[in-house]
């Protein structure tokens, strides 16, 4: 996948801040947020968490090959940065971009899990209900 439809569909979720132009035609063969799990061809997807900011990742994953970044700010690193306001949520609009929208696959209409909730109601209900004593 080209990173152009990534860059394409974080614009559209209006989170990207600016990207180069070489961005567009880089060709992109997976996506993590771990730079120990980066291969070449990555996008590296600097998330700050609680205890550590994936922006101190970038440089190695630069060195294992990634081939871009989303950041939420500048970094010295060789590689090409996405510039997003928001890496967690970019990060998400980054995977369902990159797995084709899985969710706008799913079909609900005959899901199991709709019927047992609706047992369940009428369970309680039933069971809730005040009985008379005879």
């Amino acid at each position: 996948m080209q990173l152009g439809a990534i860059v394409a569909a974080l614009d559209r979720a209006g989170l990207l801040v600016r990207a180069p132009a070489e961005a567009a035609a880089i060709e992109i063969t997976g996506l993590t947020s771990d730079s120990r799990k980066v291969e070449r061809g990555t996008l590296f997807c600097a998330v700050r968490g609680a205890v550590q900011d994936g922006h101190a990742f970038v440089a190695a994953a630069a060195a294992a090959g990634a081939a871009a970044a989303l950041v939420e700010h500048e970094v010295a690193a060789p590689l090409v940065p996405v510039m997003v306001r928001d890496g967690r949520r970019a990060a998400a609009v980054a995977a369902e971009t990159w797995f084709d929208r899985p969710a706008a696959r799913l079909d609900l209409r005959d899901c199991p899990c709709r019927a047992r909730r609706a047992t369940s109601r009428r369970q309680a209900r039933s069971t809730s209900r005040p009985r008379l004593r005879r």
